[in-house]
């Protein structure tokens, strides 16, 4: 979009293009990502134009519209998409007022159509936004280089060091209430856009953060999802009511932030399995009842431990992404909030 010190529209990414590399950038719940990568010869140079999208961006109304434009041609993308269209679905049978009950996306309307009935300018919003959330205080910087670390360091502590700092405290959502009441036991059916049947059964729970040593989401979810002898899915299969189940907590935002969590169980179900749906989730029910019985089992958590080792160390290997990764977003490693430099 442009920057004080680069003015031209587009020019970063013609840089990258120019010189072998790439950008993209995602927005989630309570975090925005922005990377890029370039040869290794022309990093600092992309560092200083990416490093100006946070010091001095212009924001101006036209590269808005073609912004807001890029964000309806997704959303029209996801219309066809049923976990799109599920998800929406959740947000909407949760509390009145609570952030989860947005509508998780933008399009047309909700970026310009509705504002101009309303009488708002997007783009004074957005540049409130923009002093508001795009703090020094509230990020995080990666980058990734052959340079030495000295050197990567001297790069950033020159370049960055020009973002601004608000003086605000970073926002939260932990004093949120969870989405749902606590009575909330709701059957939804839905009309899928594919042919399939499947049951989502899904629980809130509090913000789970602070267990991301010892993963109960993981450890639920692994026994869950487990396809042996003795597990939810092997009973199943055995009437001829699923075919396949997954399990968890997939960590997206907007079912692993700082207000709540969600753990789901997925089912496909067989056209008789879809007659049994509620037997189906009832055998779900017994197996939990069964792993809240028992407790939590060391020699379960080893296994699961040793297999994510072994996967770690035998993955495959294949080159980094990016020569130059520069990643700017609010870390959730980092529980105390403060900000970290990797190199």
């Amino acid at each position: 979009m442009g920057s004080e010190k680069y003015p031209k529209q587009n020019e970063f990414d013609a840089f990258l293009k120019k010189h072998g590399g790439l950008s993209n950038a995602s927005t989630d719940c309570e975090q925005t990502l922005f990377h890029f990568e370039v040869r290794r010869k022309n990093f600092k140079e992309a560092l200083d134009r990416f490093a100006q999208f946070f010091v001095s961006p212009l924001l101006n109304k036209r590269s808005s519209e073609a912004e807001i434009q890029a964000v309806d041609s997704e959303f029209q993308m996801s219309l066809q998409s049923d976990a799109a269209r599920k998800l929406q679905l959740l947000s909407s049978q949760s509390r009145r007022g609570n952030p989860f009950s947005k509508f998780l996306w933008g399009n047309m309307k909700t970026l310009q159509l509705v504002p101009q009935e309303q009488g708002l300018d997007v783009n004074v919003h957005a540049r409130e936004f923009y002093a508001r959330a795009y703090s020094a205080n509230y990020m995080t910087l990666v980058v990734v280089s052959g340079e030495m670390l000295d050197t990567l360091e001297n790069w950033v502590t020159e370049i960055f060091s020009q973002v601004p700092k608000n003086g605000l405290s970073q926002p939260s959502f932990g004093d949120c209430l969870l989405p749902f009441d606590e009575l909330f036991h709701h059957v939804v059916k839905v009309q899928p856009v594919k042919e399939i049947h499947q049951v989502d059964i899904v629980w809130q729970l509090p913000c789970m953060f602070h267990t991301y040593r010892c993963k109960p989401l993981h450890y639920v979810g692994w026994l869950l999802g487990h396809e042996g002898p003795g597990s939810v899915l092997s009973v199943l299969r055995q009437k001829g009511w699923a075919l396949e189940i997954v399990a968890g907590n997939g960590e997206e935002g907007y079912e692993y932030n700082s207000s709540f969590s969600l753990f789901s169980c997925s089912i496909i179900l067989t056209e008789e399995g879809l007659m049994n749906v509620f037997e189906c989730c009832s055998v779900v029910f017994q197996y939990l009842e069964m792993l809240r019985c028992r407790g939590p089992q060391r020699r379960i958590f080893d296994e699961l431990k040793t297999i994510e080792d072994i996967e770690f160390q035998f993955q495959e290997q294949v080159r980094i992404e990016c020569s130059g990764f520069c990643m700017m977003y609010r870390s959730l490693c980092g529980l105390d909030g403060t900000c970290g430099l990797c190199c």
